[in-house]
């Protein structure tokens, strides 16, 4: 039964389809669906908008740009450099999520040429923000100075960008539809700027489901066989851990939410009963 605790199967078991709302957020939900849980999703696909829950969703995010750094930096071959969008839990991310300037500056992807555009400027016209990039031929640094355009062009072999979802694990394939649309026209400009550049999306089940798509993607980076199966083992076990816990804290949150309305409506109808029948 993976991380669904048996109370919750019996009572989908027993029961026909049920839609409702989410006690914590108000979303609505499918519950029951056929005599099974359909997805605890509204918990563990990121859907409940509880300042808790979305607390979860951002730090099981930071989990997985955590592990694809550490994944790319010990099995890394060849010069080149490693940019990800990774953090501790909570805390201020340790590189910018941004494409560096040498290569194309956030200008370049907006149709007004701002490079520090303000919030009422609107968003990037192509994307200019993403979870990680693996350049090769460029050296991780170069002492106080930058790469210049001119440079980089000159020195970069191969830009590989990675992206990271989360998706229903039988939605995988439309996971990858999204994330390719999206990027497609950063892709574009890559090249249409000289570089030669390769998206790569890792997507991975929310319930732990890995798929061979992931596998090749870690040999295209420079993986072994052996390698990549350890390293997707790791990504496995993180996400089964993270669904875990915040179905746990989901189900918690539900049941402080249905304590605390309980002891409001007693609270008010002992209030009621005071007004009636004043001491």
């Amino acid at each position: 039964m993976g991380i669904l605790p048996a109370q919750d199967y019996e009572t989908a078991k027993n029961n026909k389809n049920h839609t409702g709302e989410c006690p914590l957020c108000g979303a609505r939900k499918t519950v029951i669906a056929k005599g099974f849980l359909v997805r605890p999703s509204h918990a563990i696909g990121g859907g409940c908008q509880h300042v808790e829950m979305q607390n979860m969703n951002t730090a099981r995010a930071d989990d997985v740009a955590n592990w694809g750094d550490k994944t790319m930096r010990n099995h890394r071959k060849g010069e080149c450099r490693i940019l990800s969008y990774t953090g501790k839990r909570g805390e201020e991310r340790t590189h910018p999520r941004v494409i560096p300037n040498c290569i194309l500056t956030r200008g370049q992807c907006r149709r007004d040429g701002k490079d520090n555009p303000a919030p009422k400027d609107g968003p990037d016209t192509i994307p200019h923000f993403v979870d990680a990039l693996l350049i090769e031929g460029m050296e991780d640094c170069k002492g106080d100075k930058e790469y210049t355009q001119a440079e980089a062009k000159k020195a970069v072999k191969h830009i590989h960008v990675i992206e990271y979802t989360y998706t229903d694990d039988e939605k995988w394939g439309q996971a990858l539809l999204g994330k390719y649309k999206k990027y497609g026209p950063l892709m574009d400009l890559l090249k249409a700027h000289g570089f030669k550049a390769t998206l790569h999306v890792m997507a991975t089940g929310r319930t732990g489901t890995l798929y061979e798509h992931n596998k090749k993607i870690l040999e295209k980076l420079g993986h072994d066989s052996r390698e990549a199966t350890k390293a997707l083992q790791k990504l496995h076990d993180l996400t089964v851990k993270n669904a875990h816990d915040m179905y746990w804290l989901y189900r918690k949150l539900v049941q402080e939410h249905e304590q605390n309305r309980i002891a409001e409506a007693k609270r008010k109808e002992k209030e009621k009963a005071n007004e009636t029948h004043p001491t």
